[in-house]
């Protein structure tokens, strides 16, 4: 770790919760971010209404921050296919 590090010129880790925050941020955190955006991909309006399925379809995108990383072509179609029909 100390080289790999070393190698990549970034500072030392120094203390046991330096090591711990570092580990959070890199496995919990991305791990639970990644849980969102497969819920996010899954998400489909089923019996809820239209106001409630775009309700929580922004409210998916706001805690994923996909606005970011997907363009708008890409956020429609999501939610397209999520929609139903009728």
């Amino acid at each position: 770790m100390e080289s790999m590090r070393a190698s990549r010129h970034q500072d030392p880790i120094e203390s046991w919760s330096a090591m711990k925050d570092k580990l959070r941020d890199k496995y919990v955190l991305a791990s639970c971010f990644d849980r969102l955006l497969d819920d996010l991909h899954r998400f489909t309006q089923g019996t809820k209404s239209a106001k409630d399925y775009v309700a929580q379809f922004d409210e998916f995108l706001f805690r994923c921050n996909t606005i970011s990383t997907k363009n708008s072509t890409q956020i429609l179609s999501q939610f397209r296919t999520g929609y139903r029909d009728d």
